[in-house]
Parts: C-alpha cells; structure tokens; sequence
C-alpha cells in the first residue's frame, strides 16, 4: 500500500508540480512520504522566497491530497 500511495503522490509532484515551480526559477523533488507527510526539497528561486509558504500550504498539499486522500501535511527541506 505504501509503495501505491508514495508513486501516486511522487507523480504528481514530479510530472505537475515540479514544472510549474521551474517555470518561476524554483527546484522541486520527491523526497518521501512518511506517516502520511509528503516531503520534498526545493531550491533554486524557492530557497529564498516569501511565496513558499503560499506554494506548498495552497498548491502543494492540495494537490497531493487530490492524488492520496490521506495525506496530512507537506514538509520542506531547502536546498540552499
């Protein structure tokens, strides 16, 4: 079921949102999904700007909830 869960959400970041954030300079990546937490990196634009907490409470996570319903939350590593 994990491996079910972790491909349908590593999809969606990787195929929609990865380019939606490279279009604006940013870098986005899969990392896991663990305890119902997705976590990615971004880098590059997203490292210092002010919007990333718009990007991943109001783009992020509700797409990845729309791929795996049970998804709790979105956590950030920076790539700096």
């Amino acid at each position: 079921m994990q491996d079910e869960s972790e491909r349908a959400v590593r999809a969606v970041v990787e195929a929609v949102l990865a380019p939606l954030v490279e279009r604006d300079g940013g870098a986005l990546s899969f990392v896991a999904l663990t305890d119902g937490r997705v976590r990615v990196r971004m880098g590059g634009a997203c490292a210092g700007c002010p919007g990333r907490t718009f990007t991943v409470q109001d783009i992020l996570l509700p797409a990845v909830r729309r791929a795996h319903p049970s998804v709790l939350g979105v956590d950030v590593d920076l790539d700096v």
